[in-house]
């Protein structure tokens, strides 16, 4: 299906159709694409849980931990040949530019 948007002033594309924040999203939902279809599409493989234990010494460094494992499991893909992204989720974009530069 080709959908001309040429009218359209903006498009939201999202994965999670909530805000971090709790405020509604007001839009129209004109398609839904569930993960169900996504997986029979093949769109993506296997997802894989990998725990980083959190401590009370580790608590305020904890998302500069999963940054660094995020980070350490994307750069070994990428040795393996795997071509995709990595996305961070944040509750500004100030914050979200903050992440991007985590040593």
């Amino acid at each position: 299906m080709l959908l001309n948007m040429n009218h359209t002033k903006k498009v939201l594309f999202t994965a999670t159709p909530f805000r971090v924040d709790e405020k509604e999203i007001k839009v129209e939902i004109i398609y839904n694409y569930p993960l169900s279809q996504a997986y029979k599409d093949e769109i993506f493989g296997d997802i894989k849980y990998i725990p980083e234990k959190k401590s009370e010494e580790k608590d305020k460094l904890y998302n500069q931990l999963i940054s660094k494992k995020a980070e350490e499991v994307y750069l070994s893909d990428q040795e393996k040949g795997y071509n995709h992204f990595l996305m961070v989720s944040a509750k500004s974009k100030a914050k979200s530019k903050s992440l991007e530069k985590l040593p």
